[in-house]
């Protein structure tokens, strides 16, 4: 472990001072960060882990204030994303979001991006917000916005189109995450071996952390091909592994429960079911969960 003052930590490299002077590293090389935070960042654990949300953000909002620490504020900034995605606040959630990456574009943080994997109920604000992003010469906002609106019967078109142009973009990042968003199109057919192929060869290219949403259409591309138990073993690759962007995580472990019950594996299922329910109970798909282990506990007619 090396001891020393971090003056900057981005998702490219890492500085900081030691007593020997000024040392600049990749990040890739970080295994683990050890800091102090503000002291509203302990109140906003707390009230997180207790599942008030509203509280939480407060407290994130309030340690902001006092953090000078570029990095930090880009850490406390993610916090607040991820609890605004546990509220369903997709375009609270891209506000913050898109707060990190003007500090910095190639940010550690892009695992817990505001993009839609799933199919997700949104309100009209959430499109009109998501309409103006993806007009924004900004490549992250338009990748957030057209996320959004791909699934719309209006704008899906001009949202493929932008992640098309996206998918070229010069960060890694956005190109990867556009090129992956365009597979939502096929999700519910049964594509073939050599597309399945070149997914996951694409999926083995991206930094782990941003692996969650592909993977999640891996699976569901694998029940679409009527393999059960292939696409539970895909699915469960995100709550287990790929868990930062929790919303998929969420739905990637219900529909690998599915994906048992329908192979067969009743019992298996409906373990798996009560982990869901458990493991996300501030999840729609938490009620979903238990819905279905009533099903499966109700008498045969």
């Amino acid at each position: 472990m090396t001891a020393g003052e971090i003056l900057d930590y981005t998702g490219r490299t890492i500085r900081y001072r030691t007593q020997t002077g000024l040392r600049e590293e990749p990040a890739s090389i970080v295994v683990r960060v050890e800091t102090t935070y503000p002291e509203a960042d302990r109140r906003a654990q707390q009230a997180f882990e207790a599942g008030d949300y509203a509280a939480a953000i407060d407290e994130w909002r309030a340690a902001l204030r006092t953090e000078s620490r570029a990095w930090v504020q880009r850490e406390l900034r993610a916090r607040i994303v991820r609890t605004l995605l546990r509220e369903g606040r997709f375009t609270d959630a891209g506000e913050a979001f898109l707060e990190i990456v003007a500090s910095d574009p190639e940010t550690l943080h892009w695992p817990v991006a505001p993009l839609l994997w799933a199919p997700t109920p949104l309100s009209v604000d959430d499109r009109a917000a998501a309409s103006s992003r993806m007009s924004s010469t900004v490549p992250a906002a338009r990748l957030l916005g057209a996320s959004v609106l791909l699934g719309d019967a209006n704008l899906g078109d001009a949202a493929e189109r932008a992640l098309q142009d996206l998918a070229r973009d010069v960060s890694a990042n956005i190109s990867q995450l556009a090129r992956a968003q365009l597979w939502r199109r096929r999700s519910g057919t049964a594509i073939s071996d050599n597309e399945l192929a070149n997914w996951r060869s694409h999926v083995a290219s991206m930094p782990p952390g941003t692996r969650a949403g592909p993977q999640y259409l891996i699976g569901r591309a694998r029940l679409a091909r009527s393999e059960f138990d292939i696409a539970a073993a895909e699915l469960l690759w995100v709550p287990l592994v790929y868990s930062e962007h929790e919303p998929t995580a969420a739905r990637a472990s219900f529909d690998a429960a599915e994906a048992l019950l329908r192979a067969g594996h009743r019992d298996d299922a409906d373990r798996l079911f009560a982990e869901t329910a458990e493991r996300y109970p501030w999840s729609p798909v938490a009620r979903e969960a238990e819905s279905r282990r009533r099903e499966l506990a109700a008498p045969a007619p």
